[in-house]
């Protein structure tokens, strides 16, 4: 019982910040944050509310020892847990990030 708490506890806080502010607080001390890929390439926006809550319900199996179904998914798809994979969800690592700017992109597309 006291499990199903603190996961209950946790599943409400990874929900909830990821979904106001795109990232917790240890993402956030680390320049990180959740983010879904639009169909254009360079294209990135907050993610849905349905996303966030199948990416973090679905934390439990990476929590709980499932480690062949996590090492698959990092093998055909790297850096992504199974809630990020089938969520449609990242985590983007700001601070290393080299996506242009919708300016840039613009900018590219009237050159073009």
């Amino acid at each position: 019982a006291l499990a199903i708490y603190f996961y209950g506890i946790g599943f409400v806080y990874f929900c909830t910040l990821d979904y106001l502010f795109g990232k917790t607080l240890g993402k956030a001390a680390f320049g990180m944050r959740v983010i879904q890929r639009g169909d254009h390439p360079h294209q990135i926006s907050s993610p849905r509310w349905y996303q966030i809550v199948l990416r973090n319900g679905l934390r439990i199996v990476d929590d709980q020892g499932q480690w062949l179904v996590a090492l698959f998914t990092l093998w055909i798809t790297p850096y992504r847990r199974i809630g990020d994979l089938l969520g449609g969800t990242f985590v983007l690592d700001e601070r290393v990030s080299h996506l242009p700017s919708q300016e840039q992109e613009v900018d590219q597309e009237k050159k073009q």
